[in-house]
């Protein structure tokens, strides 16, 4: 088994990093928060370890590389946990078959390069259940702490964990105390990591759903229920969509697999019910509890997938069983073919993102600026700004920071001066001793500070040299600064 891990690491750790290597532009929205805000872990409903790895990364001194770095390697540790949970289920080469399938997933080796809960969730969750399944059944320490931390990462843990402790109440139930003592003590086992987090909730936020509630007008954006079937229907083949052309084709296999599975002497195993319960309470609240918003599928779907990837397990080692005695070449060839052509979808869907203009275009513009920005100088950028996150500053700002490798106070942005006017905004432009102007073209300014760099850009060109454009922003060098605003 010790052979098994080394290799299957070994292998995911490699492809991740060349990946990173051949494909360095950083890409997505949430994973953008959580490097510009790298100096905080509490960031609003965000569950705290994800940002707590950023934190410690970027406190170290590394970069936005180090941090990519620290979760491809995360990524590249998730299918251990995968593979040990499988080993439960099935025999070593299914399960090792399994954990490399789960390894060149697309949509994890996707999620694995930029700081996204995912995969550290995922591995987190799957070596916990391999612990917990363990003799005597779920009275792992270990097993316990990791589904802890898992409940820390992502909150699909929450719907699982009184799942597990109804099963360890229940197996536990003549133990001294009785049921009722079994019961909290199993509520505990379990529900440690979100009470621990609920009482941090409490010292921070001054509430102890305080981290929910951090939208505008103080609402929790996930509580929008209704009872639309037919929406519900829709997005659940959106959520199958993605986990067949974005994750895996293979999961095609999980309704044989299952069936396989039930034929088994006792029926299906407890660890799969449990994942099947949790599975559908997961999918009932971003149904019917979250709101219709098709835009989460790409987040949603990542629990719901490694469900399916587990009962696709059962299916291939069906295939196993059939090809292993009469055709053990077309076997590998099956295996072997499937990795290399998952792991080319993987790398294909990396190099979209790679080239996708809204990420390339602050990852060009922040390698030019650092090879231009004299010391002590800033850059001023003057970029779309969310019409619905009042506070938040724009995005195109955000991704050019974190593409930098400059510090952050040597980048400045229009779309945060709410106060004052065109003379106190001159003066602070002069006194801030802002040497680039970076314009993002295409978007109507609503906020009176971005019109009036845009409008002092155009009123005194031969102030304003423009030195380098890509993907509709430009590079403005400012020789000096007008005397008074226009």
């Amino acid at each position: 088994m010790r052979g098994d891990l080394v290799g299957l690491v070994g292998f995911g750790v490699a492809l991740r990093l060349g990946l990173l290597l051949l494909f360095p532009v950083p890409y997505g929205d949430d994973s953008f928060g959580r490097l510009f805000f790298r100096d905080s872990i509490f960031l609003s409903h965000w569950l705290p370890l994800t940002q707590a790895v950023v934190f410690a990364v970027s406190g170290l001194g590394g970069g936005i590389f180090a941090v990519r770095f620290c979760f491809a390697l995360i990524g590249g540790l998730a299918p251990a946990g995968f593979y040990l949970f499988l080993r439960r289920l099935f025999g070593r080469r299914v399960a090792l078959a399994g954990g490399v399938l789960f390894s060149v997933n697309g949509l994890y080796v996707v999620l694995s390069l930029m700081p996204y809960q995912g995969p550290l969730f995922l591995g987190l969750f799957y070596a916990s259940l391999a612990l917990l399944l363990e003799r005597p059944r779920l009275a792992s320490p270990a097993g316990s702490l990791l589904f802890g931390l898992s409940a820390l990462t992502r909150y699909e843990a929450w719907f699982t964990a009184p799942l597990l402790a109804a099963w360890k109440a229940w197996s536990d139930r003549r133990r001294a105390g009785g049921a009722a003592a079994a019961a909290v003590r199993s509520l505990l086992w379990f529900g440690w990591a979100p009470l621990l987090w609920l009482a941090a909730s409490r010292l921070h936020f001054g509430q102890f759903g305080g981290f929910l509630f951090q939208g505008p007008g103080g609402n929790f954006y996930g509580w929008h229920p209704h009872f639309d079937l037919a929406w519900a229907a829709g997005y659940a083949g959106r959520m199958l969509w993605w986990a067949i052309g974005f994750g895996s084709p293979l999961v095609l296999l999980a309704p044989w697999g299952v069936w396989r599975l039930s034929r088994r002497p006792g029926g299906v195993p407890g660890a799969v019910r449990l994942l099947l319960g949790a599975g559908l309470l997961v999918l009932l609240f971003f149904f019917f509890v979250i709101g219709r918003q098709q835009e989460t599928v790409f987040r949603f779907v990542l629990f719901p997938l490694s469900i399916l990837l587990v009962a696709a397990a059962a299916g291939l080692e069906g295939i196993w069983e059939r090809l292993a005695r009469w055709r053990p070449a077309a076997l590998r060839l099956l295996l072997t073919g499937s990795i290399l052509l998952l792991a080319a979808g993987a790398a294909y869907r990396v190099r979209q993102l790679d080239a996708a203009s809204e990420y390339r275009t602050p990852y060009r513009l922040a390698r030019y600026l650092e090879a231009v920005l004299p010391p002590g100088e800033t850059v001023l950028v003057v970029a779309q700004r969310s019409a619905r996150l009042e506070d938040a500053a724009p995005m195109g700002y955000q991704r050019l920071v974190v593409a930098s490798r400059l510090d952050r106070p040597r980048w400045l942005t229009s779309g945060l001066l709410l106060q004052g006017g065109p003379r106190d905004w001159l003066e602070w432009a002069r006194g801030r001793r802002v040497r680039y102007l970076v314009v993002y073209e295409r978007f109507e300014p609503r906020l009176a500070s971005d019109r009036f760099f845009l409008d002092l850009r155009l009123r005194h060109p031969a102030l304003f040299r423009p030195v380098f454009e890509t993907g509709g922003a430009a590079v403005y060098r400012v020789s000096s600064w007008p005397e008074s605003p226009p």
